[in-house]
């Protein structure tokens, strides 16, 4: 909205004003619920205030849940493609809210519906479970990925605490590789793969995190993988090998990941192509960057009291006698006895 308002020149106000009745419009058309094969869920945090009512100056609920389009549509070039289209957002993060909300749709929805994504939330499954008999039920992997990307996290502060007694600081190796520790392995750099084995080097109590890392992207590999039959293998070998490792961290993801065994194994085929690869990747070396027109912004004349303008201090006179007035008047006055020929 601010981003419209500054390209046109205008108010928010008047933006709303003409944006509103298109999306409630909308939100009033049930043919946005047609051709919905695959259906995913996903709770969502509006704002972080209290959820005092609109109607008395508040900023409404605080927490919605969210239903999104994930079916294939076809693109310029006839190829089928996943195009996210957001259905609909109803107060409320609960199993009830989602049950209510597909008993609304109604049975020829429901029918429609093949599979069904969800993240780690028995409320949710047990509402597609109830609603949603006929679809099959699938951990969404950006969820996966999340918990995945959690541990490294966790066991990198939980050695950082051990070895220096604190999280970490910038000439910390561990401290200094936490970005890269949340990337793949097919998306690092030849820098970024020598910073990683220097920090292994470093200190030999830093395997916890080389492994707590490995064990993240073999989660992340079930996904990525041809054919469905081989991240399946993938997935029952992490199913039964991370609740009896010795990291503490690793185990906990390991027992989280067994309570959905029937979810994991039931990959969603994700085509490669369509998997979006690192920023590094989509441009040469040294080549310029893309043509990109400036939008000529409208100008206002600065305020009368600019912030950022700072007034210039009168300088006030110093009373020492150092000072370097003092001093001019002094020679002021000698050579005005100088030049006026009278003796003292």
């Amino acid at each position: 909205m601010n981003g419209v308002r500054r390209q046109l020149g205008c108010g928010w106000r008047t933006v709303w004003d003409t944006i509103k009745p298109l999306l409630q419009a909308a939100a009033q058309d049930p043919a946005r619920f047609e051709d919905v094969t695959r259906l995913g869920v996903d709770e969502h945090i509006w704002h972080h205030v209290f959820s005092k009512p609109i109607e008395d100056g508040g900023h409404g609920p605080r927490e919605l849940t969210g239903m999104v389009d994930l079916s294939h549509h076809p693109d310029s070039t006839g190829e089928l493609r996943v195009r996210a289209r957001l259905l609909d957002l109803v107060p409320g993060r609960s199993g009830q809210t989602y049950w209510t909300w597909l008993q609304d749709c109604g049975d020829a929805f429901r029918a429609r519906v093949g599979v069904a994504t969800l993240d780690p939330f028995h409320g949710y499954k047990n509402a597609i479970d109830d609603q949603l008999q006929d679809a099959r039920s699938v951990m969404d992997a950006f969820h996966v990925f999340t918990l995945a990307t959690a541990v490294v996290d966790d066991v990198r502060r939980r050695v950082q605490r051990e070895i220096r007694g604190y999280c970490g600081r910038k000439s910390y190796p561990l401290y200094r590789i936490r970005n890269i520790l949340r990337s793949g392995r097919e998306n690092l750099t030849d820098r970024q793969r020598v910073r990683l084995q220097a920090a292994w080097a470093a200190d030999e109590r830093h395997i916890e995190v080389e492994v707590a890392w490995l064990c993240a992207r073999q989660v992340c590999s079930v996904y990525r993988q041809d054919t469905p039959a081989t991240g399946r293998a993938i997935a029952e070998v992490i199913l039964g090998a991370f609740a009896t490792c010795p990291i503490a961290e690793v185990k906990r993801l390991g027992k989280a990941l067994n309570q959905w065994r029937s979810e994991i194994p039931r990959l969603l085929r994700h085509r490669r192509r369509e998997q979006p690869r690192h920023r590094s990747h989509q441009r040469t070396h040294r080549a310029p960057p893309p043509h990109r027109p400036r939008v000529p912004q409208p100008r206002y004349p600065p305020p009368a009291h600019d912030p950022h303008r700072r007034r210039t201090q009168p300088m006030t006179p110093q009373s020492t006698a150092n000072s370097p007035i003092w001093h001019e008047a002094g020679r002021g006055r000698r050579s005005a006895r100088g030049t006026s020929g009278t003796p003292r």
